[in-house]
């Protein structure tokens, strides 16, 4: 019998064949301590695999035929790995959207505080996390609900998974810039990241991405920078 150590075989394996091998190499428990160990010495700063690795901004107006907005939310793990004995959630106290326009004024166009005992509005989906990131824009239906008094997402009862979630596409004013503001709290290896993306209109569908918005009818203004364990507080997320 040979044996051989479970890093080794990781970087082998990754070499050979890729992502799809070192998921299944890596959901294995004889590679969870290697992992826990990396985590701990802060290796991993943003999720494995991940597609967004540092705040982007391409714009801070709607472009012309461009009538609706929507602010959305991402979260995962730091690895596609079920981690025994380690948390991974992600409470949110409030959400909100404010225009701004060219004077300075600001003004609430979308807010969300999850209080308990009442129903958010925001849609969401599980995402596949291989072979990439959101491949084929296939998805599972996922809606997270409130809990005391806070939007509540345990992201390690799927690790293999990306949560998605989005507010309800709202009307937007040309020449007034859009600004996404919450208050949140990350716990163990999750990860969380906010964006904000304009819609053509409130019913058009996802069409795919392209940079400059040519042709599609989704068309991205900003990509905030991942948020890791902020160590049992809360912090004020205000973005671009």
């Amino acid at each position: 019998m040979i044996v051989i150590c479970c890093s080794s075989v990781i970087v082998l394996l990754y070499a050979l064949f890729g992502s799809e091998v070192l998921l299944r190499q890596k959901s294995d428990k004889k590679c969870a301590a290697d992992i826990s160990l990396a985590l701990k010495r802060g290796e991993y700063r943003i999720p494995d695999g991940t597609p967004w690795q540092d705040k982007r901004v391409l714009r801070f107006v709607s472009p012309q035929g461009y009538n609706a907005g929507v602010a959305w939310i991402t979260a995962t793990t730091a690895v596609p790995c079920v981690l025994e004995n380690t948390t991974a959630t992600i409470n949110i106290d409030w959400l909100r959207v404010i225009g701004v326009d060219s004077a300075g004024n600001e003004k609430v166009v979308y807010e969300e505080n999850f209080d308990s005992g009442t129903t958010n509005t925001l849609n969401g989906g599980l995402y596949t996390r291989f072979p990439s990131w959101f491949a084929g824009d296939k998805h599972t239906p996922m809606h997270v609900n409130n809990k005391d008094g806070y939007l509540y997402i345990d992201v390690a009862r799927a690790p293999q998974k990306v949560f998605h979630l989005w507010t309800p596409r709202f009307a937007v004013e040309h020449g007034v810039r859009y600004i996404t503001e919450a208050s949140v709290r990350v716990e163990g290896y999750a990860y969380i990241q906010f964006g904000f993306d304009f819609w053509r209109d409130f019913s058009a569908v996802n069409n795919g991405f392209d940079e400059f918005c040519r042709g599609t009818n989704n068309c991205e203004a900003y990509v905030g920078g991942w948020i890791g364990n902020t160590h049992d507080t809360f912090v004020h997320v205000r973005l671009p």
